[in-house]
């Protein structure tokens, strides 16, 4: 919260305006004007130690982390239930850490306050490789641009390394101050929307089953074996009145195998599926 009125501003300049309200109120219509020209961000990335829990569970273990009901630990949970709200806001959350998987893992899977699961996260690179080799894999993976992406890491040096090689990444340091570190997650403008979509929330969902697609793809010997293993089935039927809406959005959005290139709206597939002349499927 700032001071809005400033009464010396007044009689200098007859503006009542604090110079700090002034500041807030640009930094505001900023974040409003990134968020109407569609400049929203689409995923956060995490690191582990010293971010989402206090300590490095390497060499504290699962029970000598920092998180609980108790300062600090309780601040650490508050973190992760921000990221959790973005990622109820249709924000994809990743995992880009130092460290031996297995002791993260034992984390989410042990740890009775965590607040984020490990499936809350689309893609996971917990190694001992450069987090930028990892910050490209995680985009490559969720087939998103580098430019989407949002950094959080407690180590400058990370945090240099990825400016360094990325300036479009949005980079967050984290200090030794937790609750300074908790207002600038809660602060972050980048995850902004004019309104939160249900097709928002379904293409987060889509984000982690094309990553789970790839990683299953890198591990097949052949093209042929990767099909194979989705075990996908093809269902053809009649168009139903549940499916006249997106019926009608595919032609207007697909072209790669829209043979006719023919546009159609509700009305038209609802007058198709109701034509005696016509035969409609999905």
């Amino acid at each position: 919260a700032v001071r809005a009125y400033d009464d010396k501003m007044w009689f200098l300049a007859r503006n009542p305006f604090s110079k700090d309200f002034l500041v807030a109120l640009v930094v505001r219509y900023g974040q409003f004007i990134k968020t109407i020209f569609g400049k929203r961000k689409k995923c956060l990335v995490l690191d582990a130690d010293n971010t989402l829990w206090g300590g490095i569970v390497g060499e504290d273990g699962v029970n000598g982390i920092e998180l609980g009901h108790s300062y600090p630990g309780n601040v650490y949970r508050q973190i992760q239930q921000t990221a959790k709200q973005y990622s109820h806001q249709g924000v994809i959350l990743a995992l880009n850490s130092k460290n031996n998987i297995e002791d993260v893992k034992e984390v989410f899977d042990k740890h009775p306050d965590m607040v984020l699961e490990w499936d809350d996260f689309a893609s996971v690179r917990v190694n001992w490789k450069s987090k930028v080799e990892n910050m490209r894999e995680i985009a490559d993976e969720l087939n998103i641009g580098i430019d989407g992406l949002v950094f959080v890491d407690d180590n400058p040096f990370e945090i240099e390394m990825m400016k360094q090689a990325y300036l479009e990444v949005q980079t967050i340091r984290f200090t030794d101050n937790v609750l300074r570190n908790l207002g600038l997650i809660r602060g972050l403008d980048a995850f902004q929307s004019m309104q939160i979509l249900e097709s928002d929330l379904e293409k987060t969902q889509q984000y982690k089953d094309n990553a789970k697609r790839n990683r299953l793809r890198m591990s097949k010997a052949s093209l042929e074996d990767f099909y194979r293993s989705l075990e996908m089935r093809a269902e053809i039927r009649s168009c139903s009145e549940l499916d006249i809406k997106r019926v009608a959005q595919l032609t207007q959005k697909t072209n790669q195998f829209n043979l006719t290139t023919r546009r159609y709206t509700e009305a038209d597939v609802e007058q198709f599926v109701h034509s005696e002349n016509c035969r409609v499927y999905t």
